[in-house]
Order: structure tokens, then C-alpha cells, then sequence
């Protein structure tokens, strides 16, 4: 009797599903972006202010090296392009080319085109905590995990909140909140090459697609010595 209870006792505790910590959740994360060689996907990006959100939406493909393309085609077409050292933001409506050191960009956290190095900033210094994922996420397949800065000043947000699958660890939806503004970025529509793929032969995105050259006509302002 007493080994029949110990037995469902154990096929119990088997069949109850692993909770992960929130550092747990979030070390998974940063280890799943490392594992990648290349990313495409849709990208919805909304403001959230007073009235109604401010909605682009775009295509993003990414490649190991801090490489990043990010085309936008709506509400008005707009291109960023990153080489691993520099990025290049170019205004169509203006013709214009705003050029940024890439690297101090990820260093100040603000690179949402490489997630892992914007994830890892903002959890400098901050409390981690995983959430309900709330409306429109099943809670049984993401996690949704927040970071809070010990010193909301110094960290320069208020808050930060990301979305992610509990099998492949795929960052599904990111927010931020900075200065009474919630700035939302969901990826839809993922493909990822993982470098074990890349190393056996598998297609990755062209390496002239991350070489920018503005064109004819447009002005380039270099601002990295202002960031």
C-alpha cells in the first residue's frame, strides 16, 4: 500500500508542470538570442500617449554581429540599416540620413533591433519579476516577464515588460514605459536561423543587405557625437 501511494505520489509530481524563476526566465532568453544566426519577421511598433496609439508597422531581419535591416511601410515608408558599427536611419519624406554609433546605441539600451544587448541593459539595476501575460497571451505558452529600476531616474525608464514563448524562448512582444509613454514592439510572423543551421549550409540573409549607401540627393547628419 504504502509503495502504491509513494508511486502516484512521484507520477504526481511528474506530471506537474517546471515554473521557472524570473531570472530563469530572463537568462533563457539572453541564451536563445546568442544561439541565433539570423532573424526575420513582421514588427508592429505603437506609442502609446493621451488618444489613440501611433502604429508602424515594418520588416525586420537581424544577423549574428549586430547587423539589422528595418524597413517600415506604414504609415509612411522609412529604412534602417545597421552594419554592426553604425546605424542609419533614412527619412524618405525629407530625404534625410540620420547616422548613429550602433555600439553606443546598445550600450545606452536604446537598440531594439538587437534585443539581447536592449534586455540586458534595462535589467542593470533592476527588480525582476514575471507577470500574467494578460490579454490576447495564453499564460499555459508565455511567460511575461517585468523589469522594475531600483532608481527610475538614474536607469533613465520607468518600466519594462517582455513577452516570450516558454518552448523556443522567441521574444514575442516588448514595452517599455518612459516618461508617462508606452512604447510597445510586437514580432510577428518569426523565422529564425539558429547557428547550428547557419554552420551546416543553411540560407542566411545577404551580407549587402546590411551595407547602406544613402541616396543621391539625400543629406547625412552624423550624430554620434552627440549621443
Amino acid at each position: 500500500m504504502l509503495s502504491l501511494l509513494l508511486m502516484t505520489a512521484s507520477l504526481q509530481a511528474a506530471a506537474k508542470p517546471v515554473e521557472l524563476t524570473a531570472l530563469e526566465v530572463y537568462e533563457n532568453v539572453l541564451k536563445a538570442q546568442k544561439r541565433q544566426a539570423a532573424l526575420e519577421c513582421t514588427i508592429v511598433r505603437e506609442e502609446i500617449r493621451t488618444g489613440a496609439p501611433e502604429k508602424v508597422t515594418g520588416t525586420l531581419k537581424t544577423a549574428a554581429g549586430g547587423l539589422a535591416w528595418l524597413e517600415i511601410t506604414v504609415p509612411s515608408r522609412q529604412l534602417a540599416v545597421s552594419d554592426g558599427k553604425a546605424l542609419y536611419v533614412e527619412l524618405s519624406d525629407v530625404k534625410q540620413v540620420m547616422k548613429y554609433d550602433a555600439q553606443q546605441l546598445k550600450k545606452g539600451g536604446n537598440f531594439f533591433l538587437d534585443l539581447g544587448s536592449s534586455i540586458s541593459h534595462y535589467a542593470k539595476q533592476s527588480l525582476k519579476r514575471l507577470i500574467l501575460p494578460g490579454e490576447g497571451f495564453d499564460a499555459k505558452k508565455i511567460y511575461a516577464l517585468e523589469l522594475m529600476p531600483l532608481d527610475a531616474a538614474q536607469a533613465g525608464f520607468d518600466r519594462m515588460r517582455v513577452w516570450v514563448d516558454k518552448d523556443a524562448w522567441l521574444v514575442r512582444q516588448v514595452e517599455l514605459k518612459l516618461g508617462g509613454v508606452d512604447t510597445r514592439v510586437s514580432f510577428q510572423d518569426i523565422k529564425v536561423l539558429s547557428l547550428e543551421q547557419a554552420a551546416k549550409g543553411a540560407k542566411a540573409p545577404d551580407p549587402k543587405l546590411f551595407k547602406y549607401k544613402a541616396p543621391k540627393g539625400y543629406e547625412v547628419f552624423d550624430l554620434a557625437s552627440m549621443q
